[in-house]
């Protein structure tokens, strides 16, 4: 019953993921050692994964009220970039937060930092385009609704 009620609305995975980053948040502040390092060229950022947990836990719960308005207003909305936005949009969040989870070794002691870079780079851009195409997918529905307001 759950996966048919994602599968009609996948707004509310970003609201599961809201609130999923959000206790990752909370849980990880007593974890000192838990760092995002990211180095661009001859600079290195440390970051908190708390900061990181909490900023993406907040961006989602944006895109769900934004859908929730959309649905509220009568917007029209084209379900293939509603979904490409919300899977690609959940994806690159998962690749830039957990970029170990997808290069990783274990009889490797020594992970090399350029790789792991590389995928939070890669991640981002995915993570800009989701914003492209939400922006599209908002334009689009713009129209539709000033085509649907001058014919009636």
């Amino acid at each position: 019953m759950i996966f048919k009620v994602l599968k009609e609305k996948p707004h509310f995975l970003l609201a599961i993921f809201a609130v999923l980053f959000l206790l990752f948040g909370i849980l990880s502040t007593s974890n000192d050692d838990n760092t995002l390092d990211i180095n661009i060229h001859d600079t290195y950022f440390v970051i908190s994964h708390s900061y990181v947990y909490w900023f993406f836990s907040l961006l989602f719960l944006l895109f769900y009220l934004f859908y929730l308005t959309f649905i509220w207003i009568k917007f029209p909305t084209n379900s293939f970039f509603k979904n490409l936005h919300i899977y690609t949009l959940i994806i690159s969040v998962l690749g830039i937060v957990f970029p170990y989870a997808i290069f990783y070794d274990e009889n490797q002691l020594y992970q090399d930092a350029f790789d792991v870079n590389l995928i939070i780079a890669i991640f981002g851009i995915l993570f800009v385009f989701s914003f492209i195409i939400f922006i599209t997918h908002f334009i689009i529905g713009f129209f539709i609704k000033i085509k649907n307001i001058v014919t009636q």
